[in-house]
């Protein structure tokens, strides 16, 4: 596999450790300037009471960790297999009973996989602050012996920055992308149904967006032409219909991979 990874040893602490404030900057700064010149594609973290590692991939087919839905966490075999694959997995309890937890995480352990992840969830769309219950979160690292987090389906961001001192090592932020696309602050990548953040202000005005995809390294980069702009604000089809937004996909090879 394609992946450098920063580890630190931990042979002699009882608690789980993390990369300090000045080694977390270094690593985010480089993994920023790496990612924005294409050659990064994705990262992972990975901790525990013997190391902490910083996992950086090249393409997004990489997978550096699993994800479980809550719906899921009844799936043994999916779960299963999903944690044969002997990679960080990561479950939503939401609607779980502590049975079904406590059935998964033996599911993952059964196949050899400790590197194991639950995120404290409640199943409400929004879920108000009094229902966030984020106690929980410190039961359930003490309950299993895993790492824990939240998937925060409330409103602003109280509940995650609060769960903080209850042990949240994970943070999964719900939020509605569409109204993000309607403000022009992000753009939706149709062919890998993603999104990237706006680079380029002048689309909000014009309306019209293009993108260039490597289709070796899948590098993806937002294209700011003004001759493209305003030919595209004059285009008309042949049955004279004047089109008043575009988001345009132009495949190829970027430099680097030519």
């Amino acid at each position: 596999m394609k992946h450098l990874k920063l580890i630190i040893n931990n042979k002699s602490i009882k608690k789980d450790i993390f990369f300090n404030k000045n080694e977390l900057k270094l690593i985010l700064n480089l993994y920023a300037k790496m990612v924005s010149g294409g050659d990064w594609r994705d990262y992972g973290l990975s901790i525990s009471k013997k190391e902490v590692s910083f996992n950086v991939y090249y393409r997004t087919s990489e997978v550096p960790a699993y994800k479980i839905a809550s719906f899921e966490i009844t799936d043994i075999p999916l779960i299963e297999y999903v944690a044969s694959k002997k990679k960080p997995i990561i479950i939503s309890t939401g609607i779980a009973s502590l049975d079904d937890i406590q059935l998964a995480v033996d599911t993952c352990r059964g196949v050899g996989n400790n590197d194991i992840a639950l995120l404290k969830c409640t199943s409400a769309y929004p879920t108000s602050l009094s229902e966030s219950n984020l106690k929980m979160i410190q039961d359930l690292a003490e309950r299993f012996d895993v790492i824990t987090g939240l998937s925060d389906h409330t409103l602003g961001f109280i509940a995650p920055v609060t769960s903080v001192p209850f042990g949240t090592k994970i943070i999964e932020k719900h939020f509605i992308l569409d109204k993000l696309v309607e403000l022009g602050k992000i753009h939706k990548i149709e062919s890998r149904n993603a999104f990237i953040a706006c680079q380029n202000s002048s689309c909000q005005v014009s309306k019209a967006t293009a993108f260039s995809i490597c289709e070796i390294c899948e590098k993806i980069t937002e294209i700011s032409s003004a001759s493209l702009s305003k030919y595209l604000r004059n285009f008309k089809d042949k049955d004279g219909m004047k089109y008043s937004k575009y988001n345009l996909e132009f495949f190829g090879l970027c430099k680097k991979c030519r």
